[in-house]
C-alpha cells in the first residue's frame, strides 16, 4: 500500500526540459556543421572569409551542453544510491563544463581553433561516455527507460570502437602516406557525434523517468505525473501475536 503526494517541483521533469533544450541545440548545431563543410571546403584552404555557419554551429554547441549540465547533475540525482553513477556524473560534469569553456574561449579568439579541437574532442568522447555509463546506471536501478539505457550504451560502445578504428586508419595513413585514410577512420566517431543530441531527445520523448530510492527510505517518484509513491510499512514486518503467545502470557500472568 503506498500513499500519493503531490511535489511542488519533480526533478525528473525538469531533467526532460533541460534535455529537450540540450537536443533542440545540438540538432541545430549539427545542420549548421554541416553547412559549414558545404559551403566553405575548410579541406580545400580557399581564400575568403568561411561564413557564419562555422561560428553558428560553435554558439550553439555551447547552448547544447550548457543545457546538458542540469541533465548530468539531475540524472545523477535520481540515482542516489548507485556508486557508478555518481562517478559517472563527476565524468560529466567535467567534460560538459571543460567544453563549455573551450568553445567560449573559440568563440572569443582567444583558443585557436589547431589547439582547442585536440581538448574539445576529448571532453565529446567523455561526454558520450558519461552517457553510456549513466544508462548502465539508469538499468540497474530502473531509473531510465529500456530504450534509452539501451541507445546510451550503444552509443558509448559504437564510440570506443570508432576510436579504435581511428587509430588504426590513422597509422595506416601516416604510414602509406595516403592523407584521406584518416578522414575515413573518422566517420564512425562522426556518426555518434551527430547522433548524440537524439539520445538526449529520447529522454524526453520515451518516458518515464523515475527516481531511485535511496536506501534512507526516500520516496520513488515517475516524472511527467509528479506523484510520489511513499511504501508503508509492509505488515509482514510486525510480528502478530498469536494464539499461543497469549496463552503463554495468561500463564505467565497466574
Amino acid at each position: 500500500m503506498t500513499t500519493m503526494v503531490r511535489p511542488a517541483t519533480s526533478a525528473a521533469t525538469l531533467v526532460r526540459w533541460w534535455a529537450l533544450l540540450s537536443a533542440s541545440a545540438g540538432i541545430a548545431a549539427n545542420v549548421f556543421l554541416v553547412l559549414f563543410y558545404v559551403t566553405a571546403k575548410p579541406w580545400l584552404d580557399l581564400p575568403g572569409p568561411p561564413g557564419w555557419f562555422g561560428r553558428a554551429n560553435d554558439s550553439l554547441v555551447v547552448v547544447q551542453y550548457a543545457a546538458l549540465l542540469p541533465v548530468v547533475l539531475g540524472l545523477g540525482r535520481l540515482m542516489p544510491a548507485d556508486v557508478r553513477a555518481r562517478t559517472w556524473t563527476r565524468v560529466g560534469l567535467v567534460a560538459t563544463a571543460s567544453l563549455i569553456v573551450l568553445q567560449i574561449l573559440l568563440l572569443t579568439r582567444t583558443l585557436p581553433f589547431a589547439i582547442q579541437v585536440i581538448p574539445a574532442s576529448v571532453c565529446v568522447i567523455a561526454s558520450v561516455l558519461w552517457a553510456g555509463g549513466i544508462s548502465g546506471a539508469g538499468i540497474r536501478t530502473g531509473t531510465l527507460p529500456e530504450g534509452v539505457a539501451r541507445a546510451g550504451r550503444i552509443l558509448a560502445v559504437a564510440l570506443s570502437a570508432g576510436a579504435v578504428i581511428f587509430i588504426v586508419v590513422f597509422i595506416l595513413a601516416l604510414a602509406t602516406g595516403v592523407s584521406w585514410l584518416w578522414v575515413a577512420g573518422a566517420l564512425p566517431g562522426a556518426v555518434v557525434f551527430f547522433l548524440f543530441p537524439g539520445w538526449a531527445l529520447l529522454l524526453v520523448a520515451v518516458g518515464p523517468l523515475r527516481r531511485q530510492p535511496s536506501a534512507r527510505g526516500e520516496p520513488f517518484e515517475q516524472a511527467g505525473r509528479g506523484d510520489v509513491c511513499r511504501p508503508e510499512p509492509s505488515p509482514l514486518l510486525e510480528r502478530p501475536v498469536t494464539d499461543d503467545a497469549e496463552d503463554n502470557q495468561e500463564t505467565g500472568a497466574t
